[in-house]
């Protein structure tokens, strides 16, 4: 395992190289071979040859180091790409740019694929980055890859980051929920979201803790009932509902999808997604639709009962237009 990985970190790494050399090279040459299947081996330092003044020698004259990469220097796509499989001089290099859209890039690049084999050391070099954006993605990003490949030390190693002004223990837990959603096993996502204490801001189908729910209630649905069921209530519980709210929908299975929606906190997601949800089971089945919005509310419930109502007769008609006798 541990050498795919690190076959994988050079393969991606000169991937990365060919980006970004056509990006902040301008001179540069844009090679066009197709990616390589192995990547060469890793260079102990970069080196130029330099053109004699005096007659060649009969042996080769050693190679000379090349002077640290600047913002200035003029890197080839090939020494570009030896510079990126050394991670320290990867870090120099970066911390040579300035606080751009390159930088960030670059910065995200070289944090995931250091992280693979590294995550202390990409995380003390990310540290050493300017207060900004890029260094808050930095450490996103190798937490987000350390939680992948070793979800439970990667949790202990951000839990014990201070919470101080930096905000790294705050952008570790965060990449850890990234990490979470990613996880083949649901039970096991679950539990690491249930760590971290994650709860987001929105509601949204997108979030961490909803793709767990999606998923999990896909293998398991009694386990990830229970789990969501634990989640405080608020966006964080709600926006698992709405991801399992989709799931039943995307089924076909309407009836499942409306009792989820009954147990969401906020009514204006609720309001929104029932409408939306009894539209499209008014079009297959409004007999089902009318009974269950009757059932659900029995007194009207300021006019909701009434406006469910109009939508199925609505589509009754559209349905009866469409299938004329």
């Amino acid at each position: 395992m541990k050498i795919k990985i690190k076959t994988l970190v050079v393969y991606g790494v000169v991937l990365a190289a060919t980006f970004y050399a056509g990006m902040m090279v301008p001179r540069a040459e844009k090679s066009a071979s197709p990616l390589p299947v192995k990547a060469a081996p890793r260079p102990a330092t970069i080196v130029v040859q330099s053109k004699p003044t005096t007659p060649a020698p009969t042996a080769n004259p050693a190679p000379t180091a090349a002077p640290p990469p600047s913002a200035a220097a003029k890197l080839s796509p090939d020494d570009l790409k030896a510079l990126l499989q050394d991670n320290p001089a990867a870090a120099a290099y970066a911390r040579s740019l300035t606080e751009n859209e390159d930088f960030n890039g670059l910065a995200i690049d070289i944090a995931g694929r250091w992280a693979m084999d590294d995550p202390r050391g990409a995380l003390a070099w990310a540290q050493g980055l300017p207060a900004g954006k890029s260094r808050d993605n930095a450490v996103n990003v190798i937490f987000t890859t350390y939680g992948t490949l070793d979800p439970a030390a990667a949790l202990a190693f951000a839990q014990a980051l201070p919470d101080d002004g930096s905000n790294d223990r705050s952008r570790a837990l965060e990449g850890l929920a990234n990490a979470a959603s990613t996880l083949p096993d649901p039970a096991q996502a679950a539990a690491l979201l249930t760590s971290i204490g994650r709860t987001e801001s929105k509601i949204s189908a997108d979030n961490p803790t909803a793709a767990v729910a999606a998923t999990w209630v896909l293998h398991d649905t009694a386990a990830a009932t229970q789990w969501i069921g634990t989640l405080p209530t608020g966006s964080t519980k709600d926006s698992a509902i709405l991801a399992v709210v989709g799931v039943a929908a995307d089924k076909g299975d309407p009836a499942t999808a409306f009792t989820w929606l009954r147990t969401m906190s906020n009514p204006a997601t609720r309001g929104t997604t029932t409408t939306q949800l009894i539209t499209q089971w008014a079009k297959t089945d409004p007999d089902a639709a009318q009974a269950a919005v009757l059932q659900a509310y029995p007194n009207n419930n300021n006019g909701r009962q009434a406006t469910l109502l109009g939508i199925i007769q609505q589509a009754r008609a559209a349905n009866t237009s469409a299938n004329p006798q």
